[in-house]
């Protein structure tokens, strides 16, 4: 269970202070425009007074960069035509480096069995497989925005339990298509401050 502490600051401003299990404080800033509400989450165990946002200049890869890095197409029919082809291995490789996964470990989230990945070493994975490896790197492309570019809470967030995805890693959510859905869901819920 979790506890609240809430203050109000002028008026237009709420901030949320949520106790975690040690009953450390963290907290989120929720402000009131013209456009609606906004959701600043700040997960600082300090004073909310001590709190300064990152500058901008350090947020300046996002999700897209992934799939440049992992030499995809983001979407479209350049993307399309790369699934029939197949994923080079080298996908493979960067992406398991990106997310910082043992091969072994990274072999059980994508349902690849051992001989499938020596079969694959300098060749082109199968459509099935190219699709479960493409969606693994959209869950981690949207997590990337969802964290601002950070991409090591990206990473971190990625490779712990997460309570709205019934417990499981979202990294571990790439096997079917109704997983990643629920996942790209639940992130964007969280990027627009929907929690239920």
């Amino acid at each position: 269970m979790t506890a609240y502490f809430a203050s109000v600051f002028l008026r237009y401003r709420i901030v949320i202070y949520p106790l975690d299990k040690n009953y450390q404080m963290m907290y989120f800033i929720l402000s009131f425009d013209i456009n609606g509400l906004n959701m600043t989450t700040a997960i600082n165990k300090e004073h909310p007074a001590s709190y300064k946002p990152k500058s901008k200049k350090v947020r300046l890869k996002s999700g897209l960069d992934l799939f440049a890095r992992l030499g995809l197409p983001p979407r479209g029919t350049e993307l399309y035509a790369k699934l029939h082809e197949g994923f080079g291995f080298h996908v493979y490789t960067d992406l398991s480096k990106y997310l910082q996964i043992q091969q072994r470990d990274f072999n059980t989230i994508l349902n690849f069995a051992p001989a499938t990945i020596e079969r694959r070493k300098g060749g082109v994975f199968n459509l099935g497989e190219s699709d479960r490896l493409y969606r693994l790197a959209e869950i981690s492309s949207a997590a990337i925005e969802l964290f601002e570019g950070d991409e090591d809470r990206a990473r971190n967030w990625l490779n712990h339990p997460v309570k709205g995805l019934g417990g499981k890693r979202p990294v571990d959510m790439a096997i079917t298509s109704a997983e990643t859905e629920a996942t790209i869901d639940l992130i964007g819920r969280l990027e627009h401050g929907v929690f239920s």
